[in-house]
């Protein structure tokens, strides 16, 4: 159920932009992003100010249109109507091709539309007429980062630090970049130094947190996480994000503590009631976590992932005909969703079905030839059907795939002995010992400094 957690970036990590850049001197706080504001009027009037106001190189003519055409997409914008902005602002760059901040709207506009390539295009053009407009360059690197380019969002966001040293957004977005590419020490050095810059923000709190989490600095996460808390204690999204990097870090009891709040702090949202029961799931109370996805349900019959989230509650007791039929109607609503073929393929194979599972693996392998949990399950049933080779062609995949699968190594000794490869499954086994062992060290390694362990302990102290 771990890999259904979402990211606590859904709640705190800022993907919007800023459509008005602000003519004013940007301050630490006020990031390249809105999260559905987009200014005001006194705003827009200084804006076009600077945009094609005085000592525009445009004629007076030319002005008032550029003008006129900008103020109608910015309030389409507004408004929510992004096909009559991008109308607009094209019209615009149609005759007015080289004005950064037109182009920077325009590259909002685009992304909005689900058209990330155009945007990087216009925002690209924007920072190439000016090397120092940071609302732009910024908005830039955001959208690099949002597509998987690490290295290019990285290099936009320290060009705009090279402008600004203490620009919040951007020391924010080489932290995230960093976390995202594996290096955790340099995001979490880069963390601190953005909370010199605001020590209570309360998204870098959680990504130090998050950091020192990984990092198995726990006592020092510890402390980070008491203070969000507190400082989020009446904020029901940002407990939300709370309980969600918790969940992500292991601390399961922690999380859910935390997702009750944010669901009461909430008015029930059906997001937050279910991340509190992929809580409860994974700290094994799985009729509080069925209960939940019920909830969630009701609230939002047409969401899939509802179904998928009590389908593998009931998994999780056994219960593999309900899950089954949940997981069928999740199928219904999404066709496409190999999370819930690769998982009825798996609660059919456990009643016993397995004629009925194979086509949902095959089924998944179109689309994910190597999602290494089907292999594995399709390795079972060629084991079972006696064919021996089948079944260690797909373990060797699995194997290749992840080095680290236990139960992949038990299994493929099993092949081995069956077809008389006495050296090779010694070998198996002797891996199988290991791998197992360096797990349990690895788990009593993790909680060794706590007096309590695993979920009895909490990050808040005692209960």
């Amino acid at each position: 159920m771990k890999d259904f957690i979402p990211s606590p970036d859904v709640c705190f990590r800022n993907s919007g932009f800023r459509p008005i850049p602000n003519p004013e001197p940007q301050t630490d706080d006020s990031p390249a992003g809105v999260t559905g504001r987009c200014g005001n009027a006194s705003t827009l009037v200084a804006l076009l100010f600077l945009v094609l106001g005085a000592g525009s190189i445009l004629p007076g003519q030319d002005r008032d249109q550029a003008q006129a055409l900008y103020r109608s997409a910015i309030a389409l914008l507004e408004s929510g109507d992004y096909a009559g902005a991008d109308e607009k602002i094209r019209a615009l760059l149609a005759d007015f091709p080289d004005i950064p901040q037109a182009l920077n709207v325009a590259g909002i506009v685009a992304d909005l539309r689900g058209r990330p390539d155009r945007s990087i295009e216009y925002f690209e053009r924007a920072v190439s007429l000016r090397d120092d407009f940071i609302d732009a360059r910024s908005n830039l690197a955001r959208l690099y980062a949002k597509t998987g380019r690490l290295q290019e969002a990285r290099r936009h966001f320290e060009r705009v630090l090279h402008w600004n040293p203490a620009h919040l957004p951007s020391l924010k977005g080489v932290a995230n970049v960093l976390s995202d590419a594996g290096d955790i020490e340099a995001a979490r050095e880069t963390t601190v130094r953005a909370l010199r810059q605001a020590p209570d923000d309360p998204e870098l709190l959680l990504h130090l947190a998050k950091t020192q989490f990984k990092l198995g600095r726990e006592p020092e996460a510890a402390v980070t996480t008491r203070r969000l808390r507190r400082l989020v204690a009446h904020d029901g999204e940002g407990l939300h994000a709370l309980g969600l990097m918790l969940l992500d870090s292991g601390r399961y009891a922690d999380a859910v503590t935390v997702l009750r709040e944010a669901a009461e702090r909430g008015g029930r949202d059906p997001e937050v009631v279910s991340s509190m029961g992929i809580g409860y799931g994974l700290a094994r109370k799985v009729n509080q976590a069925i209960n939940s996805f019920r909830e969630s349900i009701r609230y939002r019959p047409r969401d899939p992932q509802g179904y998928l989230h009590l389908a593998l509650a009931y998994g999780m007791q056994g219960r593999f005909d309900e899950a089954a039929a949940e997981l069928r109607r999740v199928l219904g609503l999404d066709p496409d969703s190999t999370d819930a073929a690769h998982h009825l393929g798996v609660s059919l194979y456990k009643q016993g079905l397995e004629a009925e599972a194979e086509p949902y693996f095959e089924q998944v392998r179109r689309r994910e030839p190597d999602r290494v949990e089907t292999l594995y399950y399709q390795a079972l049933i060629r084991f079972q059907e006696g064919d021996y080779p089948g079944s260690l062609t797909l373990l060797n995949r699995v194997l290749t795939l992840q080095e680290d699968h236990i139960s992949a190594h038990y299994k493929a000794a099993q092949v081995n002995a069956k077809l008389g490869r006495r050296m090779e499954t010694q070998r198996l086994l002797r891996e199988f010992k290991r791998l197992e062992l360096q797990q349990e060290r690895s788990r009593k390694e993790r909680f060794h400094i706590y007096a309590g362990v695993g979920d009895d302990f909490s990050v808040f102290g005692s209960r």
